[in-house]
């Protein structure tokens, strides 16, 4: 993913050709670009942030800092699109399919996400995909149990997680 269109609609040139590639948004609504191949993403409403900025300099209380906002400051969102969270064409699908964790039980793709994503808008203590533990492809612990990931691993994430298949070039 990338804040490009790009990656997009060459999914969605594959697609119409039979070979099917899902992609997903990063930061900027993607779907338009590719209808039958967006299935979601993570969107971020910049509006928010810009609030906060331009509200404390118009209060004199503005320092500069590093936002860092989430789904519970209503920053992060979830779709392919600002309309739906998830691409209409892909929900009957995901709804066909089912998981088990271990927290929620037997439960569709389509509900685990809307659910971690009610949860995730609740806060990082309630739901935070990078907590541990998380294995990489190869079977190293790459976050302990109950560790949640900082900025500064966020930033220098040079692995495939379990179930990823392939290398990251070196």
């Amino acid at each position: 993913t990338e804040d490009s269109p790009t990656v997009v609609e060459v999914g969605q040139e594959h697609t119409e050709k039979g070979n099917p590639v899902y992609t997903f948004s990063h930061y900027s609504p993607m779907q338009e670009f590719g209808r039958d191949s967006a299935v979601s993403g993570q969107l971020v409403d910049w509006g928010v942030m810009y609030e906060k900025i331009l509200s404390d300099i118009h209060n004199g209380t503005w320092e500069p800092y590093d936002l860092w906002w989430f789904a519970e400051h209503g920053a992060a969102k979830l779709g392919a699109s600002f309309d739906e969270p998830i691409n209409s064409k892909f929900v009957d699908q995901l709804k066909a399919i089912s998981v088990k964790t271990d927290d929620l039980g037997t439960l569709s793709v389509y509900d685990l996400v809307m659910k971690r994503y009610e949860q995730m808008k609740q806060g990082r203590d309630v739901f935070d995909p990078y907590t541990g533990p998380i294995y990489d492809n190869t079977g190293k612990l790459i976050l302990k149990e109950g560790e949640r990931a900082d900025k500064e691993h966020h930033w220098s994430i040079d692995y495939y997680v379990d179930n990823v298949v392939g290398e990251i070039p070196r």
